[in-house]
Protein backbone atom coordinates (compact mmCIF):
# COMPACT_ATOMS: atom_id res chain seq x y z
CA UNK A 1 0.00 0.00 0.00
CA UNK A 2 0.89 3.40 -0.64
CA UNK A 3 1.02 6.46 1.40
CA UNK A 4 1.67 9.69 0.67
CA UNK A 5 4.19 12.12 2.39
CA UNK A 6 3.80 15.08 4.24
CA UNK A 7 6.07 18.12 3.88
CA UNK A 8 8.79 16.35 6.51
CA UNK A 9 8.95 13.51 4.32
CA UNK A 10 7.25 11.42 6.83
CA UNK A 11 4.37 9.50 6.04
CA UNK A 12 0.70 11.37 6.58
CA UNK A 13 -1.00 8.03 6.86
CA UNK A 14 0.41 5.51 9.05
CA UNK A 15 -1.61 2.18 7.91
CA UNK A 16 -0.04 0.25 10.83
CA UNK A 17 -1.31 3.08 13.56
CA UNK A 18 -4.14 2.33 15.48
CA UNK A 19 -7.27 4.61 14.17
CA UNK A 20 -7.67 7.23 16.91
CA UNK A 21 -10.01 10.37 15.88
CA UNK A 22 -8.84 13.86 15.42
CA UNK A 23 -10.68 15.21 18.10
CA UNK A 24 -8.86 12.92 20.77
CA UNK A 25 -5.55 14.24 19.79
CA UNK A 26 -7.26 17.91 20.39
CA UNK A 27 -5.06 20.71 21.94
CA UNK A 28 -5.92 22.09 25.27
CA UNK A 29 -6.90 25.52 26.11
CA UNK A 30 -3.73 27.52 28.28
CA UNK A 31 -1.32 24.09 27.37
CA UNK A 32 2.27 25.18 28.12
CA UNK A 33 4.71 25.89 25.65
CA UNK A 34 6.57 22.59 26.17
CA UNK A 35 3.13 21.00 26.23
CA UNK A 36 2.87 22.95 22.90
CA UNK A 37 5.88 21.47 21.59
CA UNK A 38 4.68 17.81 22.89
CA UNK A 39 1.63 18.25 20.63
CA UNK A 40 3.49 18.93 17.67
CA UNK A 41 6.26 16.45 18.60
CA UNK A 42 3.03 13.69 18.22
CA UNK A 43 2.63 13.29 14.55
CA UNK A 44 2.51 14.98 11.00
CA UNK A 45 0.31 17.34 10.15
CA UNK A 46 -2.30 17.23 8.96
CA UNK A 47 -3.58 14.18 11.01
CA UNK A 48 -6.18 12.86 9.19
CA UNK A 49 -9.10 10.60 10.44
CA UNK A 50 -12.60 9.50 8.39
CA UNK A 51 -14.19 12.78 8.04
CA UNK A 52 -11.95 14.85 9.74
CA UNK A 53 -8.13 16.67 9.19
CA UNK A 54 -6.22 18.51 11.90
CA UNK A 55 -4.22 21.13 10.49
CA UNK A 56 -1.58 23.33 12.98
CA UNK A 57 0.40 26.68 13.02
CA UNK A 58 2.39 27.50 15.29
CA UNK A 59 3.57 31.19 15.64
CA UNK A 60 2.23 34.58 16.26
CA UNK A 61 -0.41 36.34 13.42
CA UNK A 62 -3.49 37.98 13.93
CA UNK A 63 -5.48 36.14 11.76
CA UNK A 64 -5.04 32.46 10.13
CA UNK A 65 -7.02 30.70 6.96
CA UNK A 66 -7.13 27.39 5.09
CA UNK A 67 -7.74 28.43 1.53
CA UNK A 68 -9.33 25.69 -0.38
CA UNK A 69 -9.59 25.39 -4.12
CA UNK A 70 -12.16 23.10 -5.30
CA UNK A 71 -13.77 22.59 -8.91
CA UNK A 72 -12.90 25.96 -9.62
CA UNK A 73 -14.82 26.91 -6.20
CA UNK A 74 -12.50 28.77 -3.70
CA UNK A 75 -13.51 28.71 0.54
CA UNK A 76 -11.73 29.52 3.43
CA UNK A 77 -11.68 28.03 6.76
CA UNK A 78 -10.06 30.40 9.55
CA UNK A 79 -8.19 29.01 12.37
CA UNK A 80 -8.82 29.13 15.57
CA UNK A 81 -5.88 29.99 18.31
CA UNK A 82 -6.05 27.95 21.65
CA UNK A 83 -6.30 29.94 24.00
CA UNK A 84 -3.37 30.93 26.59
CA UNK A 85 -0.62 29.96 23.52
CA UNK A 86 1.13 30.49 20.39
CA UNK A 87 -0.83 27.35 18.09
CA UNK A 88 -3.41 28.02 16.12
Amino acid sequence: METSANAAGQPAIDPSAPARPVAAMAPVPGMSAAEVDAFIARGPFPRVSPGNAQFAFRGNTLSLELVRWIHAGVSRSAFIRVPGTDLW
